[in-house]
C-alpha cells in the first residue's frame, strides 16, 4: 500500500513497526519482523532520507525517532506532486519541440497516407469526429480537459449514451474549476449521469483516449485542429500519461 509513495520493500514492512513499536531499536525490529539487522539499518536509513524520521546517532544504539506520520506523508506527497508536475511541464515542452519540427520541416515531408492516422483541421470536424469515437466506445473513455471553466465544452461520450452502455467515463479537469460555481455544477452534472471527474493542477493537453485504442489530440491551443491515432501502441502510450495524472487527481 506504501508503495506507492516511494517506500521499498523493506521499508514498507519497518515503517508500520515502528509506528506500532516506536522506541525499539534494530535488534528488536528485525527479531519483530524476522529481517536481519542490517536490513532493518538500511530501511531505517531510507526512511530517514524520506524525512519519515529524525536522523540518530546510530540505529544500534539510539531508537529512531518518528516524525509525525501525517507531516512526513504530507510531505511524501507534495513531492510526488512535484514530481507529476514537472513530468507534465516535460510533456507540455515535448509537444512544443514537437510541433515547431513538423512545422519548420513540413516542405520537405512526403505526402504519405497512414489510415491509422487522421488530421482534422476545423472545431466542426473535430466534434463530429469526437461524436463518431462516443458512439462505437464500447468499455472506458478518458479524457484530459485543460483550459479555464467559460471552456467546458457538453461531453460527447455523455450524450452518445455511453454511461448506459455501462463504459467507463473518466475526465480530468483543470483545478481551478473548483473556483467557479458554474463549473462546479457542470462536474456534479457529469458525476450524476455517470461520469468520475477529478482536476489536476496542469491537465497536459486536450486528450480524448477510448478503449485505450483510438485517441485524439489537439495540436493547437484553440483546439481547431486534432489528430485521431488508431494505432494500439500510440492509443495505449497516451493512457498511460493519463493513468498517474488520474491516480493524483
Amino acid at each position: 500500500m506504501l508503495e506507492a509513495l516511494g517506500l521499498s520493500g523493506t521499508s514498507e514492512l519497518v515503517y508500520p513497526a515502528l509506528l506500532d513499536c516506536a522506541g525499539d531499536d534494530c535488534h528488536h525490529l528485525a527479531d519483530h519482523l524476522d529481517l536481519t539487522e542490517r536490513e532493518v539499518c538500511e530501511a531505517l536509513e531510507d526512511l530517514t532520507k524520506m524525512a519519515l524520521l529524525q536522523a540518530g546517532d546510530n540505529c544500534q544504539q539510539q531508537p529512531p525517532r518518528l516524525v509525525d506520520p501525517e507531516v512526513g506523508m504530507a510531505a511524501l506527497v507534495a513531492r510526488q506532486w512535484a514530481e507529476v508536475a514537472r513530468r507534465q511541464q516535460e510533456v507540455e515542452e515535448s509537444k512544443l519541440a514537437l510541433t515547431r519540427f513538423l512545422s519548420q520541416h513540413s516542405e520537405f515531408r512526403p505526402e504519405l497516407a497512414d489510415p491509422a492516422v487522421e488530421h482534422l483541421i476545423g472545431l466542426a470536424a473535430v466534434r463530429q469526429r469526437l461524436r463518431e469515437m462516443a458512439a462505437i466506445c464500447e468499455w472506458e473513455a478518458c479524457s484530459f480537459i485543460p483550459g479555464g471553466a467559460e471552456n467546458q465544452p457538453a461531453d460527447p461520450f455523455l450524450d452518445s449514451g455511453a454511461a448506459g452502455r455501462d463504459v467507463r467515463l473518466r475526465t480530468i479537469y483543470l483545478d481551478s474549476i473548483r473556483n467557479h460555481p458554474s463549473a462546479i455544477e457542470h462536474a456534479h452534472r457529469l458525476s450524476e449521469l455517470g461520469s468520475e471527474v477529478r482536476t489536476a493542477p496542469s491537465p497536459p493537453l486536450r486528450m480524448f483516449v477510448a478503449d485505450r485504442r483510438i485517441a485524439m489530440v489537439s495540436v493547437n491551443v484553440d483546439d481547431e485542429s486534432a489528430v485521431v491515432v488508431s494505432i494500439d501502441g500510440v492509443a495505449s502510450a497516451l493512457y498511460t500519461l493519463f493513468e498517474p495524472v488520474w491516480r493524483t487527481g
